[in-house]
């Protein structure tokens, strides 16, 4: 893990790991608020994708110093990973049904 780190860094595991927290907490919610299992539920994911993009524009522009569109990009990653876990969750209910 320190090799990860070091290569990587520390804030961009950061914006990787906060980036798609934020997406997953959004996605849950939603999805339970309307109990849909199926397929269309990915779509759900699409208001915490534009938050943390948002959200993640606006720090690096307005809060950070020098702006890097590489924590915008670990960001939605995080994103992106969060979506890939719900789609497999979703598939293993579909088929398993």
């Amino acid at each position: 893990m320190n090799e990860l780190v070091k290569k990587i860094g520390l804030d961009k595991l950061a914006h990787l790991g906060i980036g798609g927290l934020i997406c997953a907490m959004m996605t849950t919610v939603l999805i339970f608020q309307d109990g849909v299992m199926e397929w269309k539920s990915l779509l759900y994911s699409v208001p915490g994708l534009l938050a943390v993009f948002g959200i993640s524009v606006f720090k690096e522009y307005f809060i950070d110093e020098k702006p890097e569109w590489a924590d915008v990009w670990y960001a939605m990653t995080g994103c992106a990973l969060w979506i890939g876990a719900a789609a497999a969750g979703i598939g293993l209910y579909v088929v398993s049904h």
